[in-house]
């Protein structure tokens, strides 16, 4: 038995590791396709539905967000971490979120700004933050 020195084909390959650019465009991609499931059942409950934008807000977050961590955790960040720090962690970021979009979405009905713009602009300010944290925080 002899000892082979280590090349690059015998050591851990760190392309698996997807790089920040690559990990940008699946987040981009991820989060768009959230958003617009997030946009439509907000409409659809808001609209033909007639609930209030509050609980519209609420509900449409609520299944992107389930949608979005499955996806980021498992295919953008391919998180290591324990699913439970991670989760704990997406949880407390997206409930501070949540409360930002909807009284960010209330105060502009009720001052007489479309509902639908500014969840459209409060969407807009927490995917900018999302990337960092979620990249840097959450799922590592």
């Amino acid at each position: 038995m002899t000892d082979e020195p280590t090349t690059a084909a015998s050591t851990p390959d760190s392309s698996d590791e997807p790089s920040v650019f690559a990990q940008g465009a699946r987040y981009v991609l991820v989060g768009g396709t959230s958003a617009a499931l997030e946009l439509g059942i907000f409409w659809v409950l808001h609209h033909p539905v007639h609930f209030d934008v509050r609980l519209s807000n609420i509900i449409a977050v609520v299944i992107a967000t389930v949608f979005n961590f499955i996806l980021n955790r498992t295919w953008t960040f391919n998180a290591t971490s324990h699913v439970m720090r991670s989760a704990v962690l997406y949880l407390i970021i997206w409930s501070l979120n949540l409360l930002f979009t909807t009284s960010v979405i209330y105060f502009a009905n009720k001052h007489g700004f479309s509902p639908d713009i500014a969840k459209f602009f409060t969407m807009a300010l927490v995917t900018l933050w999302n990337f960092q944290l979620w990249r840097k925080v959450v799922f590592v």
